[in-house]
């Protein structure tokens, strides 16, 4: 286990340094709607070096302990204000949560080879830093299960058909997965009951069943990267789930049962604290999808609580992933620079013509593709009141543009507006009808354009053909949003 959780840390280590350095360089969309705290010019450089060096050790196993929980610590601060925050951060979270606990990361380190104790607190946990750790990536695939049962198109079979017919996310011709319907309804099914049965299987004395589910997590993982495009998700799940197959398979099985039971909890009052992180995720993933909007004021003060308590510690928020949310009606978008003799010139080219991932999406942030849904959004608006009415969508698109410009403009070239053309890709109907590629037929309409002192100018009037699965009263912009 020592070597298989160090190896974990060195890859997650670089996989964190890429992140960070796209989302430094990103830091105008990122942190569109301002910095954490209000930091001025100073701190912020403060807090991006700060960032840097607590991974520079976490990497390299340096006061491994004290580098691990500055890093957590200036993760949270980041996302504090961080205006896009996905799947990818709350798996980021999960695992520096577990390193802050965990003593068997200082083997291939710097502190190991100097003979250095852990600086913060001289505590051996045991084995119960891995079992919170497979414990919490359980709940999250019963939370994204829990979700899926609340999906029309995922009960109907068709939401694995539709993710894996749908262009904007995968790199790879699907064609013979979705040309078979036995298959592809096989999958459907099967990927909501591993979600949902991974928790059980593993607290249960049932090692093949067990082993099926951490298959399947570990398999859908690694599609996440060869068959779509979703970095960093899938490569922190293919390396965070090599610590539960380890702790339950290693040396012959053990269900999490009984290793909970058997763990020698030295500390009561830091296994207490576990415990109660752990209700935090389980509540944020079991309660809120069934919550409901009247709610007594004393539940609902529980529900705020737990909401609070599992994303400052394991980052836990609703996991409503490939669901009506992404892929009921999702817009794809292209940016151009057209010029006053108007010609054109695309630029910043995250999805391709073909509507699948562009050439500058490969090996960036998730965030880079969830600026789609903040354009859908802005789309929205303009087409039911005119304009872009929330000024937190509104500043986005100027932050986004601003970047854009940044990145892409020459010398002394300023006479140009960037239009946004788009297409939306909505799912052929509500049946099976094989592999297509209908959205090929459609055309890419322009939807606004912005110019140089960020004003935005609605172009088409209507753009929609349908609902994008996006819902213009989530408060997507805030840290911890009440409903998600």
């Amino acid at each position: 286990m020592e070597n298989i959780v160090a190896l974990c840390r060195i890859i997650f280590g670089v996989i964190f340094f890429i992140k960070f350095y796209h989302s430094f360089d990103a830091e105008d969309i990122v942190w569109a709607l301002g910095k954490p705290f209000g930091l001025d010019d100073f701190g912020w450089k403060a807090l991006k070096f700060l960032t840097y060096l607590s991974l520079f050790g976490f990497t390299l196993g340096i006061l491994t302990t004290a580098s691990t929980l500055l890093l957590f610590v200036t993760f949270l601060v980041l996302n504090r204000k961080a205006a896009l925050y996905g799947l990818e951060d709350v798996f980021f979270q999960t695992f520096i949560f577990y390193f802050l606990w965990t003593s068997k990361s200082y083997t291939w380190s710097i502190d190991s080879l100097l003979g250095n104790t852990p600086p913060i607190w001289k505590i051996n946990l045991g084995q119960f830093p891995e079992i919170i750790l497979s414990t919490n990536i359980a709940i999250i695939f019963l939370g994204a299960g829990i979700c899926k049962l609340r999906s029309p198109m995922w009960i109907k079979g068709l939401g694995a058909y539709f993710f894996f017919l749908m262009p904007n996310f995968r790199v790879r011709s699907t064609k013979l997965i979705v040309n078979n319907k036995p298959i592809i309804y096989a999958i459907n099914y099967s990927a909501v009951f591993f979600q949902l049965a991974c928790l059980f299987a593993w607290l249960l004395p049932w090692q093949y069943f067990s082993m099926l589910c951490w298959f399947f997590i570990f398999s859908f993982s690694i599609s996440l990267y060869l068959i779509f495009d979703l970095t960093w998700i899938g490569q922190a799940v293919t390396t965070m789930a090599l610590i539960p197959f380890v702790l339950l398979f290693g040396d012959g099985y053990q269900s999490l049962y009984s290793l909970w039971i058997t763990q020698n909890h030295s500390y009561p009052l830091v296994s207490l604290f576990l415990i109660l992180s752990l209700l935090g995720s389980v509540w944020t993933a079991i309660a809120n999808p069934i919550f409901f909007t009247n709610a007594p004021v004393w539940l609902d003060k529980i529900h705020l609580f737990f909401r609070y308590i599992g994303r400052v510690t394991w980052g836990m928020v609703p996991i409503d992933v490939f669901t009506e949310i992404h892929i009921e009606g999702p817009i794809v978008y292209r940016v151009f620079k057209k010029y006053t003799n108007g010609s054109e010139k695309e630029i910043f080219k995250i999805f391709s013509k073909d509507a699948t991932p562009g050439p500058e999406r490969k090996f960036k942030p998730s965030f880079f593709e969830v600026t789609s849904y903040k354009v859908a959004e802005a789309i929205m608006e303009f087409e039911a009141y005119g304009e872009i009415k929330d000024p937190h969508r509104k500043v986005f698109i100027q932050k986004l543009s601003e970047y854009i410009v940044k990145k892409y403009q020459k010398l002394g070239e300023d006479n140009f507006v960037l239009v946004y053309k788009v297409l939306q890709v909505i799912p052929p109907g509500n049946e099976f009808i094989g592999y297509s590629e209908w959205y090929l037929e459609e055309p890419w309409l322009d939807a606004f354009e912005v110019d140089k002192n960020g004003h935005i100018t609605q172009l088409e009037k209507k753009v929609l053909k349908g609902p994008t699965g996006r819902d213009l009263g989530r408060h997507s912009f805030e840290y911890n949003p009440y409903v998600s």
